[in-house]
């Protein structure tokens, strides 16, 4: 089977970028509401800008209602709306499906590079990466890491200056930063299960899957142009397991009836054993790489989850993410 992205020309113009973020009315307890160019959020949209991306919030119809003045406070700050809907059931109404973001994105914005990251992730590109973004092609796609760091005088930094005060080492086990071309993250979005949910996890590591399963490969930007201000993981640790128990399953079974490219299809093959009752000595063994850390850590999902969690990790992060690629290698 030919891959629909294959079928695409390749660009041989400078893209738009577009930086796909859901802008909160609030952002760490200060309010959006105003122009003081001195909070937070507005310098983090400063520096969007500066790197050269037109910021393109996603926001859902129960946050804008719920907040009449964001809207217009969004565009003000010149930062585009699109409106999303959110996931439903007893997901959070205030945070936008992924799903149904990008594909709303990719149809309002058809070949534009289109990035995502969270709204607290402070951007600064050198010449090389966003050359990079700009000539991007449909069978390829950007990630990258961010790197946590105690205050905001570092935001001041070039990428070159940041690298010789020797920052943080980059926060390997999740993605902060995603670039495809729209018509890419189209067909992606095919992979993506309905429960993925943009600021609840596995979004992060399920998209580049879902990346690969399209037939894109990977590439990354260094994570010291992406700063983020450290703070306590708020979301509620039951959506490890509620969203990550459908997304996984649902990746695994359009993977399998896609007919996925290799990278896509070690993940799938993992996920079987993973998941099955009957496993081999080998697959046995290589679990108890995480069973340690899985009771250290106090995981409120099962253990097989926490196996998948790592074993994506290990596919979709920086090699030197503590599982390598020999993990997975006694599974297939």
């Amino acid at each position: 089977m030919i891959h629909p992205l294959f079928a695409f020309k390749q660009p041989s113009w400078p893209s738009s970028l577009r930086l796909l973020v859901s802008v909160p009315p609030a952002l760490r307890g200060v309010a959006f509401a105003g122009s003081d160019p001195s909070t937070l959020q507005h310098r983090l949209i400063h520096s969007w800008k500066t790197a050269g991306f037109q910021p393109v919030s996603l926001n859902t119809e129960f946050e804008l209602a719920n907040h009449p003045d964001h809207h217009e406070n969004l565009k003000n700050a010149e930062v585009d709306v699109l409106e999303v809907p959110s996931t439903g059931g007893d997901y959070p109404p205030y945070l936008p499906n992924l799903r149904q973001a990008l594909e709303l994105a990719s149809e309002r914005y058809p070949g534009d590079v289109l990035a995502i990251t969270n709204a607290d992730i402070h951007i600064r590109l050198d010449e090389t990466s966003l050359n990079h973004l700009r000539s991007l092609c449909h069978d390829s796609f950007l990630i990258a890491h961010r790197t946590d760091v105690e205050d905001d005088t570092f935001f001041e930094l070039s990428p070159a200056e940041r690298r010789q005060k020797q920052l943080h080492a980059p926060f390997l086990p999740g993605i902060d930063f995603i670039a495809a071309r729209s018509e890419t993250l189209q067909w992606a979005s095919s992979f993506l299960s309905p429960a993925l949910t943009i600021g609840l996890p596995w979004w992060d590591l399920l998209l580049p899957m879902a990346l690969f399963a399209a037939g894109a490969t990977r590439s990354f930007l260094e994570s010291d142009q992406f700063l983020h201000l450290k703070h306590e993981e708020r979301w509620d640790p039951h959506w490890l397991d509620q969203v990550g128990t459908q997304a996984t399953r649902y990746l695994h079974q359009t993977v399998k009836a896609y007919k996925a490219p290799a990278s896509a299809f070690v993940w799938a093959t993992a996920y079987a054993q993973l998941v099955s009752p009957l496993q081999a000595l080998s697959v046995y063994k290589s679990r108890w790489l995480t069973r340690f850390d899985h009771l250290k850590q106090r995981r409120r999902c099962p253990a097989y989850l926490f196996d998948i969690l790592r074993m994506t990790e290990a596919l979709v992060c920086e090699q030197g993410w503590q599982l390598d690629r020999r993990w997975i290698g006694s599974w297939y």
